[in-house]
């Protein structure tokens, strides 16, 4: 995952994400910061390179399904992917 990638990931949730004013603000901050582009970049690549030893709960990952008011769904996982444990 390359740091162009993760700029275009927050691009794209600027665009088809309803996020709370909070988080909006947050990854409108991180994006304009290259240190912290680079290091989600870093972080990621090294959580996908041990992705066959992730532990995984047997229950699966809570979903809960949202829709807004124009009537989209949105299914947001509520388990954090940078911290599953390997």
């Amino acid at each position: 995952m390359s740091q162009h990638d993760v700029k275009d990931a927050i691009h794209g949730l600027f665009e088809s994400s309803n996020l709370s004013e909070e988080r909006y603000f947050a990854l409108k901050e991180m994006s304009g910061n290259e240190r912290v582009i680079k290091e989600i970049a870093t972080v990621l690549n090294m959580q996908l390179s041990s992705l066959d030893s992730w532990n995984w709960p047997e229950k699966g990952l809570l979903v809960e399904i949202r829709s807004d008011i124009t009537g989209r769904h949105r299914i947001p996982i509520s388990s954090k992917p940078f911290f599953c444990t390997t």
